[in-house]
């Protein structure tokens, strides 16, 4: 236990020249040594050994739990990357003016970049839930979701007209 561990750093210690005590590898003071294991930290029986064991087995499954799901099978891969192909292949053969096609994607990036993004981001992310700050993060959202579609109706007007 602490024994083997403080006989392993002090090993490592020697390995690299150190001094056992008031010296680290960076140069900074060696951390205080491990205390001495007492009988009131040791388990009082094989019992409660095994429900600290337990203990740790359900965390570990609880953390299995919530893995990520399994990734996306070659099938759904080679779907979405040909339907990704097609429809910019179609966009590409349809749309006759690049002004258009940067104008809708600077009016959806950059909004989502400047005020959707982070204005969620800090709603989800403030731990207080009645700060002001968190407000207005909400009010940033929203009106993200005003100004985006309020410039693509804009654009799309104005490309119309052109015609």
């Amino acid at each position: 236990g602490a024994a083997a561990s403080r006989a392993e750093a002090e090993a490592k210690r020697s390995r690299f020249g150190l001094a056992a005590q008031g010296q680290s590898i960076a140069g900074q003071p060696a951390p205080p040594p491990l205390p001495a294991p007492s009988a009131a930290s040791a388990p009082a029986s094989s019992a409660a050994a095994a429900a600290a064991i337990g203990a740790a087995t359900a965390a570990a499954a609880a953390a299995d739990a919530a893995a990520p799901p399994p990734p996306p099978s070659e099938l759904t891969f080679w779907v979405v990357t040909s339907l990704f192909l097609v429809c910019s292949v179609g966009i590409a053969l349809v749309v006759t003016d690049l002004g258009l096609v940067l104008s809708v994607v600077g009016a959806t990036g950059s909004t989502t970049v400047s005020y959707l993004l982070p204005g969620f981001c800090y709603f989800r992310l403030c731990p207080r839930k009645r700060s002001p700050m968190r407000l207005l993060a909400l009010l940033q959202l929203a009106l993200g979701c005003i100004i985006m579609p309020g410039s693509l109706a804009l654009i799309f007007a104005a490309g119309a007209g052109e015609r």
